[in-house]
């Protein structure tokens, strides 16, 4: 079964893409246009990569979480995994359309990489919360030289995307890079970006404080459900953020934290693994054996011999 946070209540109907079904196995992003009465992402659903929807002719409607937000020539959106949206795009209307996986974007453990993660989830997390903080829209409404900008660079990664030359992904990778890039200028420049930041930051050190009590508590009856209630921030935000801080979702990085203490336990007493099974948070003995055994390969048994021999 997929780990991942489902739809939220509001929109039980919403389907669910991921990217190696849409964008095909290997490739990081795709770039495509819809032009009115030509429609995309006209129902309900919610994906496990980001998208970047920018308006160039005439207006949509972008339903978020159940909300109707209007948009028109120049506004765009960036929008994270896991929220429920539909765009109905009216008569007249087109947008440029850019989506991609994260996790395939930025190259772990490299600072530029880090500081354009950062950044970027600081804007498509802040721009969710517009309407909180300002009474206005989840978009982003560029200034004349940044429409230019990302109309004419948008367009020329349709053409590389269309094309598909030599070394068209490894092209495409940098122009989403400067897309984000030029979405992160604009909104680090734009009255409301502290504002957002704040709120940002405080989502984030909820969620912190969380995973903290997590550490701590692991080996207790611990749920998704239990911790949303715990950093008071809803699900679709806190699975959202818990994966950008740990790079794992709820269930895979509890799982890990109690499989690892398991571990010290085998190596480190004479613990039966019934015993360790239950102290480190799992309902029974069988439910532990196979997960360990999923994850490293070998048995709770065939570790602990492993590791005393």
């Amino acid at each position: 079964m997929r780990d991942t946070c489902p739809a939220p209540p509001s929109a039980p109907q919403s389907m669910f893409f991921d990217h190696e079904t849409v964008f095909g196995r290997g490739r990081i992003c795709k770039i495509f246009q819809i032009t009115a009465p030509m429609q995309s992402g006209d129902i309900l659903h919610f994906h496990d990569y980001s998208q970047i929807w920018y308006v160039t002719r005439g207006s949509c409607e972008h339903f978020v979480e159940g909300v109707k937000h209007e948009m028109s020539v120049g506004d765009a959106f960036l929008l994270p995994p896991n929220v429920t949206h539909k765009t109905i795009l009216k008569e007249g209307g087109s947008i440029l359309c850019c989506e991609f996986y994260m996790e395939d974007l930025f190259a772990h453990n490299a600072p530029a990489s880090d500081k354009m993660r950062e950044v970027t989830q600081n804007i498509s997390f802040t721009l969710l919360f517009q309407q909180e903080l300002h009474s206005t829209q989840p978009k982003f409404t560029f200034s004349r030289k940044g429409q230019f900008l990302v109309e004419r660079l948008m367009l020329s990664m349709l053409e590389e995307y269309t094309q598909a030359e030599v070394f068209f992904e490894d092209y495409l990778h940098l122009q989403i890079l400067e897309l984000l890039l030029i979405f992160a200028r604009e909104y680090t420049q734009s009255p409301a970006h502290e504002m957002s930041k704040k709120m940002y930051d405080k989502y984030r050190a909820m969620v912190e404080s969380t995973i903290h009590y997590i550490d701590e508590h692991y080996d207790e009856p611990l749920t998704l459900d239990e911790a949303c209630r715990m950093s008071m921030v809803s699900k679709t935000y806190f699975c959202y953020i818990f994966k950008l801080l740990t790079h794992q979702t709820f269930v895979e990085y509890l799982t890990d934290r109690r499989i690892n203490r398991a571990m010290d336990l085998l190596r480190q007493t004479n613990m039966s693994i019934i015993d360790i099974g239950l102290t480190v948070g799992f309902r029974d003995s069988t439910h532990f054996s196979r997960t360990f055994k999923r994850l490293k390969g070998i048995s709770p048994r065939e570790y602990r011999r492993a590791a005393k021999s």
